[in-house]
């Protein structure tokens, strides 16, 4: 791979810079595997392969995603091949043995291939294919025969989706052993990669895919490369994997990239440092370094790296060029702290999500996290030495992001604590109550209970002050404004109050 890449993911993952990590190291001083280690491994992998390239993959590792297929017009029906096929067959009785018969049973397997693909509930068909197909490879004119290398493969596909696999697996083997530098042959090292993969002989699959790679020109190669990312992550060792998915995003279609990326991102959070994430992200992607970033953080926080999830966070809040993704962050870091505290750290949080979002697509979002939060907090106050200030202070950031369908919900609770604050405060403590009662008219004018406990919290703040001696002219001029803005249903409560002031 290129050597930027390894020296980047020692020295800016994982805080290494002047000395490769030994696992790195040592993979590149290995030598060439043999090619004969693989072969023993075929012979005796005695239960049936998993798959052939192309069909569905089932593994330990998450398939890639495939490049959506273009929708094709319908295809014209198909067309009757009963004459061809029962020439061919009178062909193939009258001619004597050799090349030309044979030529002639590969023609026929052609045909009832593509009348077995087109009549699917009919096992006539592809039961004579696989039956010519047999005869052909053991014909002693098969080796000289034009492709036999491609005829030997598309039999192993054929017996696998016949549900032969042993039988698929001889053919081949045999297509590795006399063909051994066919274009197929990274196909086939592939079947056999997959298949112990599946069966989790990790060690054994690794020898496989690293005879795929061998073949850098092979279409599988890049895939190839992909799944020993998984092989290595599985087995631990996570440098490697590291190294394997970076190489994986220079190269492959679109689809396996992204596929490699996010996964370099699993493989990283096992060791990485949280600071030099995104230098590394950026290197590797540019146009996906936010995006794969604030996947770390989200592997940090499943992981318990909490701490490192609340930097990462961070870093996505200050790097990443879309408001909606610096949201989303703010709110990750929100979660994040609820998990260690202090509830100081986590009301810092919370603040900086009513700052992210100013009418970003996140305002729902955020909406519901900072309600729950305060009303955690809330029902928690009989029980715990909570500060009810911090609650107050919570409910005051969740009604500064709530959509209208809640507003009147959190302020009726910010309410509910405000007058439970005041039955041990001042008499400013119960204009705040009273504050808080007028703020949920402004959402629910029609709440007249509201407007009468704005009443009686400036009542309250009267008798308070007179009680303590308290009342001057300052305190009685705020009550006077705040006993004027009392709202219609009970204004005439609020003006007797006032006029006995």
């Amino acid at each position: 791979m290129r050597g930027w890449i390894r020296g980047a993911i020692a020295c800016v993952a994982l805080g290494a810079c002047g000395a490769h990590t030994g696992a790195v190291e040592n993979r590149a001083a290995e030598p060439a595997a043999s090619a004969s280690a693989p072969l023993v491994l075929i012979e005796r992998a005695m239960v049936p392969l998993a798959r052939l390239p192309g069909e569905p993959l089932r593994a330990i590792a998450p398939a890639p995603p495939r490049t959506p297929e273009v929708i094709a017009t319908p295809a014209p029906p198909p067309r009757d091949r009963a004459p061809e096929i029962a020439a061919l067959r009178a062909q193939i009785a009258a001619s004597r043995a050799g090349a030309a018969r044979v030529e002639l049973q590969r023609r026929l397997v052609d045909v009832l291939t593509e009348q077995a693909d087109a009549t699917p509930d009919a096992p006539a068909p592809r039961d004579e294919a696989l039956a010519l197909r047999a005869a052909i490879l053991t014909a002693p004119t098969f080796a000289a025969m034009a492709h036999a290398d491609e005829f030997l493969f598309a039999t192993g596909h054929a017996l696998m989706r016949a549900g032969r696999p042993a039988d698929a697996r001889k053919v081949l083997l045999q297509l590795i052993k006399d063909f051994p530098t066919s274009a197929r042959v990274p196909d086939a090292y592939l079947a056999f990669g997959d298949f112990y993969f599946e069966q989790n002989q990790l060690v054994d699959a690794e020898q496989f895919y690293q005879q795929v790679v061998k073949f850098p020109g092979a279409a599988t190669a890049a895939y190839a490369r992909y799944k020993l990312g998984w092989v290595h992550a599985n087995l631990g060792r996570f440098p490697e994997a590291l190294e394997d998915f970076a190489a994986v995003m220079g190269a492959g279609d679109l689809a396996l990239r992204r596929a490699a990326g996010n996964d370099l991102v699993f493989a990283y959070a096992q060791i990485g440092r949280a600071d030099r994430a995104l230098a590394l992200f950026t290197r590797l992607d540019r146009d996906r370094g936010a995006e794969l970033l604030a996947r770390l953080a989200q592997q940090y926080l499943d992981l318990g790296r909490v701490d490192d999830a609340i930097t990462a966070f961070h870093e996505v809040i200050a790097h990443a060029p879309d408001a909606a993704r610096r949201c989303a962050a703010s709110l990750g870091a929100l979660r994040a702290s609820l998990v260690i505290g202090p509830r100081a750290a986590t009301l810092r949080e919370a603040t900086a999500v009513t700052h992210a979002i100013a009418g970003e697509p996140c305002r729902a979002e955020a909406d519901g996290v900072l309600a729950e939060l305060a009303w955690a907090w809330h029902t928690e106050l009989p029980k715990s030495e909570a500060d009810p200030r911090e609650v107050a202070q919570a409910w005051a950031l969740a009604d500064a992001v709530a959509t209208d369908a809640r507003r009147a919900i959190i302020r009726r609770n910010l309410a509910g604590l405000r007058w439970e604050l005041a039955r041990h405060g001042d008499a400013r403590a119960w204009i705040d109550a009273a504050h808080a009662a007028r703020d949920v008219t402004v959402v629910a004018p029609a709440d007249a209970d509201m407007a009468q406990a704005m009443v009686d919290a400036l009542d309250n703040a009267i008798r308070v002050a007179r009680h303590r001696g308290a009342l001057d002219p300052a305190l009685r001029q705020i009550l006077r404004a705040e006993l004027d803005a009392v709202p219609a249903a009970a204004r005439d409560r609020a003006q007797a109050l006032r006029a006995a002031l």
